[in-house]
């Protein structure tokens, strides 16, 4: 669907989304929620898959919305947050909507333009945050981003057990 100024990303496509992340996050014992929001950091979608924290959906709809203003991954943000937390949050203080710099959110792209944000957030099913697949460390937050996204794999949490 296309709209004034460009590619849009549907509800009908939000919510195959997150139905692709709910399916695979119960596939790799990530069980969290799943947030999809447009190009301005509006929210289209959003679901709380059965036993996930109810932290989780603040903190996906914030990581989200991140992504989806900057039109990037949320990771270096996390980075900004630890090298320069006033700066950070001077950054914050002028946004319309609260933003969690914490890594594993992901801009959605349609047409080769920013169209919305993913992201999901807290699961304390698996007790971790690494799996293993063929001998190799992997995250499952980001196994599940990428197969919602249809996506390369971008391992945003190398460093997180």
């Amino acid at each position: 669907m296309s709209g004034i100024g460009g590619p849009r990303l549907t509800l009908q496509e939000a919510r195959a989304i997150i139905r692709a992340a709910i399916g695979k996050g119960n596939e790799v014992d990530w069980v969290s929620a799943y947030a999809v929001v447009d190009e301005a950091g509006n929210l289209i979608s959003v679901q709380r898959a059965d036993g996930a924290p109810a932290a989780a959906v603040p903190l996906a709809r914030a990581k989200a919305h991140l992504a989806a203003r900057t039109g990037q991954i949320s990771m270096p943000f996390e980075q900004e947050v630890e090298a320069h937390p006033i700066r950070f949050h001077a950054y914050l203080a002028l946004q319309d909507r609260p933003l969690f710099g914490g890594p594993g959110a992901t801009p959605v792209f349609k047409d080769g333009q920013v169209v919305g944000g993913f992201s999901s957030s807290a699961s304390y099913r698996a007790g971790s945050m690494q799996m293993k697949i063929d001998g190799k460390q992997f995250s499952r937050e980001d196994v599940v981003t990428a197969h919602a996204l249809q996506t390369d794999y971008d391992d945003q949490h190398a460093d997180t057990p």
